[in-house]
């Protein structure tokens, strides 16, 4: 089997059973994992602008900007004007989204760890080292 095609079927595979996971959140998987980032930024106290996430999760502008209206217009963020730059705004979560927070961030964990249960822990690892590696390698 060839390896791009085997990431495309996995890919895609993972992308429809997590949007059935996550349909009782109103959530896609690229939404979920847009919030996963802006969960990890207030807990550790940074704040975020729509350019960290394209650089964080390698995205486009145009997906960011997207993605970014639908959580907006679901109540999961807000925009707000950042007082040191008129020109940018702070993307911050919402009382909707930090009240399914933890059942959300539980809720992918387990789902990570069923789709990788074929693996075990060396396995798990290894695996997660050489995607990292050829991650680095692609141009962003």
């Amino acid at each position: 089997m060839e390896i791009g095609r085997a990431l495309k079927r996995i890919e895609r595979a993972f992308r429809k059973d997590g949007d059935r996971m996550l349909e009782k959140y109103g959530l896609t998987t690229s939404q979920m994992s847009l919030m996963m980032f802006l969960f990890r930024a207030a807990d550790a106290g940074r704040r975020v602008i729509q350019r960290d996430i394209e650089e964080a999760l390698r995205l486009k502008t145009s997906t960011v900007s997207g993605t970014l209206d639908r959580l907006e217009k679901n109540g999961f963020i807000c925009r707000v004007p950042d007082p040191e730059s008129r020109r940018v705004n702070r993307i911050e979560l919402t009382e909707k989204a930090e009240a399914m927070k933890n059942e959300g961030e539980r809720d992918m964990r387990a789902f990570e760890r069923r789709v990788l249960s074929p693996l075990n822990e060396e396995e798990q690892k290894k695996l997660e080292e050489m995607l990292a590696r050829i991650l680095e390698n692609l141009p962003q």
